[in-house]
């Protein structure tokens, strides 16, 4: 989740500086884009099953991010990353499908962004992967 995130800073604070609403929610689809590839890549690079309870915290570029594994089946991952600006929440779990010829990973959940200067709120839903 942290890997999949890296890029929010980069569009959230830039986003965080503009007062219109529309401008911030290019931003925001903007920050999806890199988000497709790295997801795929993380599943690609590091499968992983976190346990109940795990915790990770950590900071992009000075932000502080927190991710807590809070259900092992189904897996739910819950994260919060409080930018000098903004504030990103929400939880995620995988869904994989195995079709005939390919994996189809549904991320089920959604994301909402907050920026304090436009109280604007922006909520997002997942990626989905066919691989």
């Amino acid at each position: 989740m942290a890997f999949i995130n890296s890029f929010a800073p980069v569009f959230f604070n830039r986003a965080s500086k503009i007062s219109d609403k529309k401008e911030q929610f290019k931003l925001v689809i903007t920050n999806m884009i890199p988000t497709i590839s790295l997801f795929a890549m993380g599943d690609i690079k590091k499968p992983f099953n976190p346990i109940l309870g795990e915790t990770f915290q950590g900071h992009y570029s000075g932000d502080p991010i927190y991710i807590e594994q809070i259900s092992h089946n189904p897996p739910l991952t819950q994260f919060l990353i409080y930018g000098k600006h903004y504030k990103m929440e929400g939880m995620f779990h995988p869904d994989p499908n195995l079709e005939l010829n390919a994996v189809l990973i549904k991320n089920l959940g959604k994301g909402t962004i907050y920026f304090e200067n436009t109280n604007n709120k922006i909520e997002h839903t997942a990626l989905t992967l066919r691989m």
